[in-house]
């Protein structure tokens, strides 16, 4: 009941400007409103008590209580014979009156009852008979100055608008589903164009040695680390590390080089979309990377099992397939870098990015459209599409192992793979590129992990996943290395090499280039089985896009959770915004060395810098006893002595000393060259500090913050 009091203690008068109501001494009423010639009454009570002199109020303007009580009781008589209807007198027949500690004659606080009857709920049975406390509330009462009888009570003519639930945080339906997807995170890209790469540009049999050991040491313990961490905050990067406050940047790091790994990898599938196109376009004829008469090629172009050509070069007669001639390319060299890229042949690049081309462009459009449809409805459909995207790519990679085993001069390049030359293991290069592809390979310190492993029910047994997807990360990278050294040793064999250490360096397009030279020249039905390479490779890429996508899309719901409904528009823009930075990797000119550039310095040197402050952060900071005991909560299962080793002592330290040796003996071929253009050092360094660059910004602020309050 709306209400204005005027809390007149000790006989002071009402202010002129307010709104409370009391009897003055004269029997008139006292307000706001200007004085009339005639008295006023207390339109908040009833008739009953309207003019002050029923009340026989006495000098100091206190009603008298026996009339005050006959006053009472003879409203709530009154509101009993109405119809019921009124719902006025109703109120006024509930009304109880308000304790108001006025001026009143003093009582005694220790006045008892005397002996009257109450009832059984401890109250008096009569308002006569209420004790001389009770008796004293009354007499100070001052009526409200409400008029109820314009009060107009309506019925309700419209429903109460529905209450707008934050939806809860998606689960996996199943643990297959989270099985497969989590395979699908780790076994990408990086597994199929990346380590082949990595191994034949840094030892072969010694790279591969470095990076067994490295897994063991920094990522099987890292895998299960993050897994862990994600399942029992149920949050995702962004938020997770709330654990320590100054080190949140963590999780912002790991959300940019999610973005920019999606950026690059979803390039890669642009490529391999081109390829599959380019497959079926030439359906009834050889397929295009398989000879050299067409309008990309040039004359230092040389096809797998042709005779050896001669070409003349000014007043020089080159054997192009020589093993020490610069100018040999095979035919699927040529249509990756003349036909899909357009560089430049002839003549040194310029500065400008070039001319944007319209086929990639469609292509890349087309690979970030299939990355939408995978993580449309967030973890659901991402579980759904993961039996195909898991399963697909090593089913294919396996046929083509075999196939390249039976190739003549397979075993040249087996040699090379899994023979350590260990002259290699003096080069510190070689041990921090081992390293660096253990954390792109199983997508570590990229955040995606520990999204994946937010969506797990809380007593899942992360542990024995972390071993198992680890262990198949591995063997996938194994099959995957296999079936590309037995094509390069082919390749030598042809060139009448003794080691494929003396081929070209195709650069990262390794695979791009040697796969498609096995199909074409030592598989039946070529095409047909270009077809089923190209989609292999593109539900490869997807599989491991979606996890990078979700690590964004997750964290901005997981950091805005009103968002959830609409997690569909969240996550077509963020694909949005990936096509629009992937433009410019579709440009003739430039191109394919800002994707080199982005997969160097935005994803390789920074990937590194990030494990390291979140292994210190956790295994240190917030300590390796805590992350025991709310594992050891979580799991029913105490961490052995082995990882708490690693997680204390053995992963962080291993993972700064690489990070000192890769910083010390940093160098990019690229920066060399005559044709580096002039702002690429700016974007190198750009890159990294986009990528690393939050941990610092993010701990001084937290630090600032902490400070002022």
């Amino acid at each position: 009941m709306p209400s204005s009091y005027s809390f007149n203690v000790e006989g002071s008068q009402p202010e002129p400007t307010s709104t409370s109501y009391r009897p003055n001494k004269t029997g008139e009423t006292a307000s706001s409103a200007p004085s009339s010639s005639e008295p006023k009454t207390a339109t908040g009570m009833s008739n009953g008590v309207s003019n002050n002199n029923d009340l026989n109020v006495d000098k100091e303007g206190v009603p008298d209580k026996e009339n005050y009580d006959k006053a009472i009781n003879k409203i709530a008589n009154d509101a009993k014979d109405k119809n019921d209807a009124d719902l006025d007198a109703k109120w006024r027949a509930n009304y109880v009156a308000t304790p108001y500690d006025g001026p009143s004659k003093k009582r005694s606080e220790g006045t008892e009852t005397n002996g009257r009857p109450k009832a059984s709920n401890g109250k008096t049975e009569s308002l006569k008979e209420d004790d001389d406390l009770d008796a004293r509330w009354k007499m100070n009462y001052v009526p409200t100055p409400y008029d109820i009888n314009k009060v107009e009570v309506q019925e309700a003519t419209e429903d109460a608008p529905p209450v707008r639930r934050i939806p809860a945080r998606p689960k996996w339906t199943n643990k297959t589903e989270f099985l497969f997807s989590c395979f699908s995170l780790t076994v990408g890209m990086g597994n199929v164009v990346r380590f082949p790469y990595m191994a034949y540009n840094h030892g072969g049999g010694a790279f591969l040695l470095l990076y067994v050991i490295f897994l063991t040491l920094v990522g099987v313990p890292l895998f299960f680390l993050e897994l862990g961490l994600g399942q029992y905050a149920q949050l995702g990067p962004l938020n997770v590390f709330k654990c320590v406050s100054a080190m949140q940047g963590i999780g912002v790091a790991m959300s940019v080089l999610s973005l920019l790994t999606a950026v690059y990898a979803n390039q890669m599938v642009a490529y391999c979309l081109y390829y599959l196109f380019a497959s079926l376009a030439y359906i009834g004829s050889p397929l295009p990377w398989t000879s050299c008469g067409h309008a990309w090629n040039t004359h230092h172009c040389y096809e797998m099992g042709a005779p050896r050509s001669l070409i003349l070069l000014g007043n020089t007669t080159i054997i192009a397939a020589s093993p020490h001639s610069k100018f040999k390319q095979t035919a699927a060299q040529q249509f990756f870098s003349n036909q899909v890229l357009h560089k430049p042949v002839f003549r040194v690049p310029s500065d400008d990015i070039g001319t944007i081309r319209w086929d990639l462009t469609l292509c890349l459009v087309l690979a970030w459209t299939l990355v939408f449809l995978v993580v449309l409805r967030g973890v659901k459909s991402t579980g759904k599409a993961a039996y195909a995207l898991a399963i697909i790519p090593v089913v294919v990679l396996f046929i083509l192992m075999i196939n390249g085993l039976l190739m003549q001069g397979a075993d040249i390049g087996l040699l090379y793979l899994f023979a350590p030359r260990w002259s290699d293991l003096t080069n510190l290069t070689v041990w921090a590129k081992a390293l660096e592809q253990v954390l792109v390979s199983l997508s570590l310190a990229h955040g995606g992990v520990i999204m994946y492993g937010s969506y797990n029910s809380f007593r899942n047994k992360v542990h024995l996943d972390a071993v198992v997807m680890c262990v198949g990360d591995l063997v996938v990278s194994i099959i995957a290395s296999v079936a590309v050294f037995a094509v390069l040793g082919a390749m030598a064999h042809e060139l009448g090499l003794r080691d494929v250490a003396n081929l070209p360096d195709m650069g990262e397009s390794l695979a791009l280039v040697v796969y498609p030279s096995a199909i074409g020249s030592a598989l039946p039905v070529p095409h047909l089985w270009a077809v089923l390479f190209y989609v292999a490779l593109i539900t490869l890429g997807l599989g491991s896009l979606a996890g990078h996508v979700h690590v964004v899309v997750g964290g901005i719901l997981d950091t805005v959770p009103r968002l959830r409904a609409s997690a569909m528009t969240v996550a077509g823009g963020l694909c949005c915004c990936g096509a629009l930075l992937a433009l410019p990797l579709c440009a003739e000119e430039r191109g394919y060395f800002l994707l080199n550039m982005l997969s160097q310095y935005g994803v390789g040197v920074s990937v590194m810098v990030v494990a390291a402050c979140e292994l210190l952060t956790l295994s240190w900071l917030y300590g390796v006893r805590r992350l025991s005991e709310d594992f050891a909560f979580m799991l029913g299962y105490n961490p052995s002595i082995f990882w708490k080793l690693c997680w204390t002592f053995l992963s962080p330290v291993t993972v700064i000393v690489m990070l000192i040796f890769s910083v010390l003996t940093w160098t990019d071929p690229a920066a060399a060259l005559d044709s580096d253009p002039t702002w690429a050092t700016p974007l190198r360094w750009t890159l990294t500090a986009v990528s690393i660059g939050w941990i610092p910004v993010v701990f001084i602020l937290m630090v600032c913050k902490r400070l002022v309050t």
